[in-house]
């Protein structure tokens, strides 16, 4: 008697995206606990897709352990200083800088964090990956990718955008190379004003060094050039641009070219 062959049910698609949702999320969750020491956040395990219960039952079962309301560390032991340091910048650099008033708050925010070794860019990054809906998300995105970077492309963007092209500057020449003393480049020169910009949003002129050689280019530029070097930071380019552009266009010799 030949024997029926009962088929296997297939697999239910609704049971395998919620098993493909649930391992995407459980990674990202790894994934910031390994970049944050083992610390991580309420918000940060909601928004990588996992639900309040799941923290429920990690606390539960003594996996993860609260240090902070809404903070915890994946050990029931006591925290290191490095994740006691984690538990209070994760609860207070990426909020603070979400909800300031000002975007120039917020970049200090963040940016102090870093020059207080509190943190890293890379380590922002990682947790901002985790909070897709954050007010002014790519603007701070911006920002970690340049204090990671050691840049300030987010004080140039907002440069060119909001000041030069704003106020109507000239044209001027961009990171062009030095023709006269130490080799380096200038970030903004106006010829025609005989004014050099140099955007220093204290990323990557932060230390002695690099501080020590741009003083050494403003000196030769002056000596040899006969040009003027005015450095704008975050407080001039994002709070009082028009001060920025009357300092450009009123270097004396260039008031024929002032609108």
């Amino acid at each position: 008697m030949t024997e029926s062959v009962v088929p296997s049910s297939a697999p239910d698609p609704v049971d395998h995206a919620v098993a493909v949702a649930v391992a995407v999320a459980d990674a990202a969750v790894a994934a910031l606990l390994v970049a944050q020491g083992g610390v991580i956040t309420r918000t940060q395990v909601v928004q990588s897709g996992r639900r309040p219960h799941c923290i429920r039952r990690m606390l539960r079962r003594k996996n993860w352990v609260a240090v902070l309301p809404g903070i915890y560390v994946n050990h029931t032991g006591t925290p290191t200083w490095r994740q006691r340091v984690w538990a209070a910048v994760l609860d207070a650099a990426l909020d603070i800088a979400e909800g300031a008033g000002a975007e120039l708050t917020a970049i200090a925010t963040l940016s102090s964090a870093v020059n207080k070794r509190l943190t890293t860019g890379e380590q922002l990054l990682a947790t901002l990956q985790a909070r897709p809906r954050m007010r002014r998300r790519d603007l701070l995105q911006r920002v970690c990718r340049d204090i990671a970077d050691g840049t300030c492309s987010v004080l140039e963007h907002q440069y060119f955008a909001e000041v030069e092209n704003v106020h109507g500057l000239p044209v001027p020449q961009r990171q062009a190379e030095t023709t006269v003393g130490r080799r380096g480049f200038r970030d903004v020169e106006y010829t025609e004003y005989g004014v050099v910009v140099e955007l220093d949003g204290r990323l990557g002129h932060a230390d002695f060094a690099s501080r020590d050689r741009d003083m050494e280019r403003h000196l030769d530029a002056a000596a040899f050039a006969h040009r003027i070097t005015i450095r704008l930071g975050t407080g001039q380019v994002f709070r009082r641009p028009c001060s920025a552009v009357r300092a450009v266009r009123r270097r004396p010799g260039a008031k024929s070219a002032a609108r």
